[in-house]
């Protein structure tokens, strides 16, 4: 069996980076859903917290279409 290269051992890193994004874009909305609309604080913060997520995974993408 082949060993991955090390180029290969770094572009599954940062897809793994870039999936982790994805994991609490999914808790994210999970939170939402569960806050509804009890609760003002997560209500006002959620959006902000997502819209840097979403700024990091568009980083990540980036950084791996660049390996």
């Amino acid at each position: 069996m082949a060993e991955r290269s090390t180029r290969n051992k770094i572009r599954w890193q940062a897809r793994k980076m870039y999936d982790s994004t994805e994991h609490m874009l999914q808790r994210a909305k999970y939170l939402q859903e569960l806050a509804g609309d009890r609760s003002e604080y997560i209500n006002d913060t959620l959006p902000i917290l997502v819209g840097a997520i979403v700024e990091m995974q568009k980083a990540f993408k980036t950084f791996e279409e660049g390996l």
